[in-house]
């Protein structure tokens, strides 16, 4: 039997095994832990105790999310404000991308510009956060647009 938890609950999840008695002592022997001094787990967002083990390992680095933060990682759908090593969301309506680095850590946002729209666009789509992107190509005369491929025929040139 192997316990997962938050290091914000690490003695409640060690008391309630403990507290489970005889049927979690008879899978393993009970350890001695006292006076066991444990290592930080640095940039730990899930932990696991081994039986038998006095302390707990790192399952999963990464990045907890503090502050203003907390809210943007759960839109960016990352429950209980923890994002795992190496990923990414977005904020700001596309325009700022945050992300934790590999290992762990602390959770860094970068703007994006967004790139410049061709001159020939006669529309542009803007999708939920995102930049704008060209949705139709075309020409412009006279205030008109006119879709790519359409041909228009002009007076004559006076000289």
């Amino acid at each position: 039997m192997m316990l997962l938890w938050e290091p914000a609950g690490a003695w409640l999840a060690l008391g309630l095994a403990l507290a489970l008695g005889p049927s979690v002592a008879a899978a393993a022997p009970r350890q001695d832990c006292t006076g066991v001094e444990c290592p930080p787990l640095e940039n730990c967002i899930e932990e696991a105790l081994e039986p038998g083990a006095c302390c707990a390992t790192c399952v999963q680095q990464g990045c907890a999310c503090e502050g203003y933060q907390y809210y943007d990682c759960l839109q960016g759908g990352f429950v209980r404000g923890r994002v795992p090593a190496g990923q990414s969301y977005f904020v700001d309506f596309g325009s700022t991308e945050c992300s934790c680095p590999p290992g762990g850590g602390k959770i860094s946002c970068q703007f994006m510009l967004c790139p410049e729209l061709p001159p020939n666009c006669i529309e542009a789509v803007v999708v939920a956060d995102s930049c704008p992107q060209c949705g139709q190509v075309g020409c412009v005369h006279a205030g008109r647009k006119y879709a790519a491929g359409h041909t228009v025929h002009l007076p004559p040139c006076r000289a």
